[in-house]
């Protein structure tokens, strides 16, 4: 069995084939206009014949154009940000531009990693969905976009002076949220989310965590429920039942939570219903996300959808339009929308 890999067709190989100088072959293969429409058939059919495909990083070395985009985003897997790459996708694909795709795991040595690679393999641009709130890596971000290379966030946390992001407003999600559960006569809310060393030390516009809890604050406040304010911290990230148990079977409980996120959200509804106690009769619950299976569950999360698409169609158009060389907004703002389901009862 012969295990050698074939060896990639050439330009040198079309032209040896039609006894033609190499620089002429690569000439008319790249539609020189020095090039008669002859000898720019004969190399098309040839380089078909012999199935040449054109080396794309070579290409660019050359022309300084890759058609290539870096996409750095926190997690793969996630629901979440598979919505935000069908919109960087479908931008993209119109205007003839691939994705080199890397996944940082939520992961910021990983991030680190990517962001070099991407940045190495000469991508026109670069998309990036940062692990951590802080964007610790925004130095190496930064460095990126002064060395030439047009960067755009899709924002979860702190904004970079020189960086242009497209964001969701939070705070605003939050405060929705909120509303919701004072609107259908809930008084004793808590926010539901998981361990976070920002948490002890609550600074808005640090994170979409602290921004949700922001809103969370200001809509109790505006109730004057200033004394009925807190948090319920979860160390697990609510995979962990024993946590959720626990809290539970604690006296003067809140009847209602407003969960960080709707993969903790439903963490929770899966513990209690297991328990024997009901949602929303004996806890309800508002998540925040809107991922695809919050509205296949019994009963449906009510939640707090983000236009996740849009985040990033919005940022593959931004980042288009800065490789084009044209000035771009430094902030832009989505608004999220609250989609009622099961998941909260009105008390009378």
């Amino acid at each position: 069995m012969n295990n050698h890999k074939k060896r990639r067709v050439t330009v040198r190989d079309i032209a040896d084939e039609l006894g033609l100088s190499h620089p002429t072959v690569s000439r008319a293969l790249n539609d020189h206009p020095r090039i008669s429409e002859e000898t720019k058939i004969k190399v098309r059919e040839m380089a078909k014949k012999l199935n040449y495909r054109p080396n794309i990083m070579a290409r660019g070395l050359t022309s300084h154009r890759t058609s290539l985009i870096g996409l750095v985003i926190r997690d793969i897997r996630s629901s979440f940000h598979a919505d935000i790459i069908a919109g960087v996708q479908d931008v993209l694909d119109k205007h003839g531009y691939s994705i080199l795709l890397c996944s940082s795991s939520m992961d910021v040595q990983n991030e680190k990693r990517h962001l070099q690679t991407v940045s190495d393999k000469q991508v026109e641009g670069i998309i990036v969905v940062p692990v951590l709130g802080d964007n610790s890596n925004s130095k190496l971000i930064e460095r990126i976009h002064d060395d030439g290379t047009p960067v755009v966030l899709v924002s979860l946390g702190k904004q970079l002076n020189k960086i242009p992001c497209v964001k969701v407003d939070n705070i605003l999600g939050g405060y929705m949220a909120t509303k919701h559960f004072l609107e259908m006569g809930h008084k004793d809310v808590k926010y539901y989310t998981y361990e976070h060393p920002a948490m002890n030390n609550l600074i808005p516009g640090v994170d979409e965590n602290i921004d949700r809890y922001t809103g969370y604050v200001k809509a109790m406040h505006e109730a004057g429920l200033t004394e009925k304010i807190g948090l319920v911290i979860d160390p697990d990230f609510g995979m962990n039942p024993h946590f959720i148990n626990d809290f539970m079977k604690k006296k003067n409980i809140p009847r209602a939570l407003f969960s960080f996120s709707d993969e903790m959200a439903m963490c929770f509804m899966r513990t209690i219903i297991a328990s024997g106690k009901r949602i929303p009769e004996d806890m309800s619950i508002i998540g925040f996300d809107d991922i695809p299976c919050v509205s296949m569950m019994y009963p449906g999360l009510t939640t707090i959808a983000q236009p996740k698409y849009e985040l990033g169609s919005l940022a593959a158009e931004q980042l288009l339009s800065m490789i084009s060389g044209k000035e771009v907004e430094m902030e832009v703002v989505l608004n999220p929308e609250i989609v009622c389901r099961n998941s909260v009862n009105k008390l009378t």
